[in-house]
């Protein structure tokens, strides 16, 4: 027979029915691209395995894993370039409880088991029933230069023993997929160890869903969870950049596709909105909003390896949790918790998250890489004891000048070589970096993890537009919840008015403006102020020599007599590196234009710093993680979460009732912060606006 004849022959045999079966391939076929169906119905149907097995030969991807709803294994098709899937049964309530895990690399000897084993008791014993684990769940061998020294289980059996040992302890719903410690025993032995587990696990009768991918999907209320395991990227540069690199790249591809739903995936011919993507492979705490899907690593069970240590990434153990709310209008909230496997109930704490309707049609936040500065010591100064100054002040927190030892000299070098200005005042040192226009203030914590501060700006004192009564309103407020720092995101006066704004000013000097604000802040002296410069301030600053003005450092110098702690910030950035994580407060008058939404300007000013160095600040050579950013010059009280970083602003004490200005809002608003913070993360970030009546 030639050629043409065998195909024509092929073909054939993928639509004619044989003698034994009643259905034919393609019926088939087109059955398993629309459900899924257990082994058992197709076998009342006539076919085969050995049927299910002629369809894969002919480039159609058959899948084959157990199904929680039929509790039974099930067949399904997935057309080219789709990836595996898992429908959840729809719980009695409107909450689904899901515990999130990676990486457990059980066979390496740097895995406590005893400690995954408490975790895992602690999630059952807390009403958790179902368990991701995003690959990597064996150590595999020969994944690396020196991996034969780390493992503890010397052959693949011992380490599918190993997981189906600890894990057949707790009736979890697991569901997995691929790593690429997992996939090494496919490339080094042409086995699939994973399915080993697989069949181990269901033959036990436990509940194993094993989506034989790097991605895969967990559906549930019409709405998907992306369980991948992550390859390769620089995470070493943030804990988020190769999740906001991956994120950017899919919203890339969807834009050149055409596609209009970013961020859905194909679900038996159905395109289903994905909410959450969980990543592997990063051994971190790492979680960032994108395109409101949220984004984050689920800790791992091996502590740091010496191959991982090289690259620059310190892994941290544990688990994330998380309470996922549908309602009847498809409105979705979700509560989160990070456990530490060391201490598993003192963090136990679920913070919410609600994710907007309009997911579907959002723009990408790009991530990219910062460059490094270095700089060349000058010789004849004791560098040893500038760098150790400097090393102590990111270790504590803050020093004051004796502590620190620095003599004038050595403080200037510091100005000179590292583009740093040094202001004193009492126990804080802030640092300002004139080419990134960023100050830096060392802050200590008064409660160990919590960290709190009244955010307000637009005071514009010296306007028509000051409220004095509500300014006051809110410090007693502030005074009331045992607030000790306010942060004053610039525009605290009014600063010279332009001549259609004459009619709309109090006082016209720069003086009488700071003096204003001082006699306020004298009934408030326990606490302590910073300020950085905004638009108005600069207004004075800017001006001609005669009349040039820094209102701030006059209010600063002015309430150092009274024993009053007032920083002034002579930039308009200000980063507070506080137990090792970055809240930055910004005053950019380019972010004002709110064309569309209360929270474009925000949301603009997010895209652009994420555009230019993501999610992290450089202070001293080391890069930390932004956790929260304050802008000031946006009139108008605003929280969302955008990579990884929480984006706030607030009105001020100013009202316009009349309208008279197009950017002052009708009402006065500042706000309360209180975050918890953990090992360069925040756990939980909470505001209380204060609003007066």
């Amino acid at each position: 027979m030639n050629a043409q004849g065998k195909k024509q022959n092929r073909k054939k045999k993928l639509v004619t029915p044989t003698s034994k079966n009643k259905i034919t391939n393609e019926e088939l076929l087109q059955m398993l691209k629309v459900r899924q169906i257990s082994l058992k119905e197709l076998k009342r149907k006539g076919v085969t395995e050995y049927q299910l097995t002629k369809l894969r030969k002919f480039n159609y991807k058959i899948m084959e894993q157990y199904d929680p709803i039929q509790n039974d294994i099930v067949y399904y098709a997935l057309e080219k370039g789709d990836d595996p899937f898992v429908i959840l049964p729809e719980t009695s309530g409107s909450t689904l409880k899901i515990a999130k895990m990676s990486d457990i690399h059980l066979g390496s000897n740097e895995v406590d088991e005893e400690e995954l084993i408490s975790l895992l008791t602690y999630l059952w014993k807390s009403g958790y029933r179902i368990i991701t684990l995003s690959g990597d769940i064996i150590d595999g061998f020969n994944v690396y230069r020196g991996h034969i020294q780390n493992i503890s289980e010397a052959t693949l059996d011992m380490q599918a023993d190993l997981v189906v040992s600890i894990l057949s302890m707790f009736n979890f719903l697991y569901i997995t997929n691929t790593g690429n410690h997992d996939a090494s025993s496919t490339k080094n032995a042409g086995v699939d160890v994973i399915r080993l587990i697989e069949q181990k696990m269901l033959h036990r009768g436990m509940k194993f869903v094993y989506l034989k991918s790097y991605s895969g999907y967990i559906v549930y209320k019409d709405v998907a969870i992306q369980i991948i395991h992550m390859d390769g990227g620089n995470n070493s540069i943030s804990e988020t950049y190769a999740g906001q690199k991956m994120m950017d790249n899919i919203f890339k591809t969807s834009a050149k596709m055409g596609k209009s739903n970013v961020n859905a995936v194909r679900i038996m011919g159905k395109m289903v909105p994905v909410i959450n993507v969980i990543t592997g492979h990063y051994h971190s705490i790492a979680k960032f909003v994108y395109g409101n899907v949220v984004v984050e690593s689920p800790l791992s069970a091996q502590h740091t390896t010496d191959f991982i240590n090289r690259r620059g990434i310190h892994s941290k153990t544990g688990a994330r949790v998380s309470e996922l709310t549908i309602d009847s209008n498809k409105c979705i909230s979700e509560k989160g918790a990070i456990i530490f496997a060391r201490d598993t109930a003192e963090l136990y704490e679920l913070e919410s998250l609600n994710i907007k309707e309009d997911y579907l049609n959002v723009e990408p936040q790009h991530a990219t890489k910062t460059l490094k500065n270095k700089q060349n010591p000058k010789e004849d100064l004791d560098i040893i004891k500038i760098n150790k100054a400097l090393k102590l002040l990111i270790r504590k927190g803050f020093y004051n000048k004796e502590e620190l030892g620095l003599t004038q000299e050595e403080i200037n070098y510091i100005n000179e070589t590292c583009n740093y200005n040094i202001y004193i005042n009492d126990e804080t040192i802030v640092f300002k970096t004139d080419k990134e226009e960023t100050a830096i203030i060392y802050s200590p914590i008064e409660q160990k993890g919590l960290v709190t501060y009244l955010e307000i700006s637009n005071l514009l004192v010296g306007s028509i537009f000051f409220q004095e009564e509500a300014f006051r309103y809110m410090l007693d407020k502030a005074k009331e919840a045992g607030i000790r720092h306010i942060h004053i995101g610039g525009n605290a006066v009014w600063g010279i008015p332009k001549k259609n704004d004459a009619d709309k000013t109090k006082f016209f000097s720069g003086s009488q403006q700071a003096s204003e604000l001082v006699r306020i802040l004298k009934d408030y002296p326990e606490f302590h102020y910073y300020s950085i410069n905004g638009y108005c301030e600069n207004t004075f600053i800017r001006a001609d020599e005669k009349s040039r003005f820094d209102p701030m450092q006059y209010v600063e110098e002015t309430l150092e007599k009274e024993g009053i702690k007032f920083t002034a910030i002579s930039a308009s950035k200000c980063d507070f590196l506080i137990d090792g994580i970055v809240f930055r407060m910004v005053n950019d008058k380019k972010a004002l234009k709110n064309p569309y939404t209360r929270d474009y300007d925000i949301v603009k000013a997010q895209r652009s710093l994420m555009a230019k160095t993501g999610n992290i600040a450089k202070i001293n050579g080391v890069e930390y993680n932004i956790g929260a950013i304050y802008y000031g010059f946006v009139p108008s009280t605003i929280e969302s979460h955008s990579g990884g970083i929480y984006v706030t602003s607030t009105a001020g004490p100013t009202l316009d009732p009349d309208n008279a200005s197009k950017i002052i809002q009708a009402n006065a608003e500042c706000a309360i912060v209180r975050a918890l913070v953990d090992h360069g993360e925040i756990l939980k970030f909470e505001r209380e606006i204060i609003s007066p009546k």
